[in-house]
């Protein structure tokens, strides 16, 4: 895929931590540093809405 193709598909990842979970047209950063933290988060994604849990 190349830089600025858009997905079908909407990958969740995490490995680079942010403060808060991040969202992008084809992506969701959950990554909120738990081990550091304490904040571990989640999502519910249902019919093409993603909620943090």
């Amino acid at each position: 895929m190349t830089e600025g193709s858009k997905s079908p598909l909407t990958v969740v990842h995490g490995h680079t931590m942010t403060v808060e979970p991040q969202f992008a047209d084809t992506r969701v950063g959950i990554d909120t540093g738990a081990y550091m933290t304490g904040r571990l988060t989640a999502v519910r994604i249902f019919d093409n809405v993603c909620e943090v849990l």
